[in-house]
This record gives C-alpha cells, sequence and structure tokens, in this order.
C-alpha cells in the first residue's frame, strides 16, 4: 500500500516531527520531504518502505491515514489533531 504527499504530511503531524526531523529518520533530503509533500516529486516504493519501517505502521495505520488524507484534500477541516502516542518503547 502506497504513501502520497499529503499523508507524508498527516504523519509528520501526527507524530509532531518536522521536516528536517522525518528526513533525519528516513535517511534523506529535508528538501526532499517539501516535494514530497507538494507532491512536486512521487513517493516511491521504496521510501514508502522506508517510511512505513521507521515509523512502524501497519496497513491498517496506512489506510486510515489514506482516508484521512483524502478528506483533508476534500477541504475536510481536521481541527485539534491529537499527536501520535509513540506506542510501546517509545
Amino acid at each position: 500500500m502506497s504513501i502520497n504527499g499529503t499523508m507524508i504530511r498527516l504523519l509528520r503531524v501526527l507524530y509532531g516531527l518536522s521536516q528536517k526531523d522525518l528526513a533525519d529518520l528516513i535517511g534523506c533530503s529535508d528538501v526532499y520531504i517539501s516535494y514530497l509533500e507538494t507532491e512536486k516529486r512521487r513517493v516511491t516504493d521504496r521510501m514508502t518502505v522506508r517510511i512505513r519501517s521507521e515509523l512502524s505502521l501497519t496497513d491498517s495505520e496506512i489506510r486510515d491515514l489514506n482516508e484521512l488524507s483524502q478528506s483533508t484534500r476534500r477541504g475536510v477541516v481536521l481541527g485539534n489533531v491529537p499527536k501520535h502516542s509513540g506506542g510501546e518503547g517509545q
């Protein structure tokens, strides 16, 4: 299951990460993260795997994130979305 630029931005917000934080975590530049989020670059399968691996994302979480990204693309206001709790071991 793939990830798009809107989903990357949502993940960053939910995890409380800056573009630089996420870039450092997955081994790329913050400029590249910006390009992905603004869809100036396509999120490759390899990048999807790296993001999913580093953030330990399940298929269910990706599906939920995809639904949320579709809502934000339609202009639904999210309001005060809580940050990710970090789960066990974080």
